[in-house]
């Protein structure tokens, strides 16, 4: 079973995402940098899908 943040319906708050971080065993800010190109890539795909109608 999914969490609601793995399916999307709850964003990752910065506490968790350091643990998953740490976990993962990669720098905190790696990985923020990771998340905020993925966010850039949905939000441009996302536009783009309502630009192409």
């Amino acid at each position: 079973m999914y969490s609601r943040i793995e399916r999307g319906e709850r964003p990752c708050r910065v506490s968790e995402m350091v643990s998953i971080a740490k976990a993962l065993n990669t720098p905190e800010d790696e990985m923020l940098k990771l998340i905020r190109e993925h966010v850039a890539e949905q939000e441009a795909a996302k536009s783009l899908r309502k630009s192409n109608g």
